[in-house]
């Protein structure tokens, strides 16, 4: 699914694949209605951000973590 070369949105640099995502139809606990795409995750090596590519609609995002068990992001922090 990976372009031939991603580049980091954040820095710019070429990132490197680190593994497929896999798409679904439950998020953070939570059965969706409809199926969203899965994708690939890369990690960029010079400003170590790690991201989903290809870039889904910022509406989709919304979605998914609206919907989302509040203790499925516990932190420790």
């Amino acid at each position: 699914m990976a372009a031939l070369e991603t580049m980091c949105p954040c820095c710019g640099a070429p990132a490197v694949l680190v593994g497929e995502l896999q798409g679904g139809n439950r998020f953070a606990g939570v059965h969706l209605d409809e199926l969203f795409q899965g994708g690939d995750l890369f990690r960029c090596p010079r400003c170590s951000l790690k991201f989903r590519h290809p870039v889904l609609a910022a509406e989709t995002y919304r979605l998914l973590y609206d919907n989302a068990l509040t203790t499925s992001w516990a932190s420790e922090v």
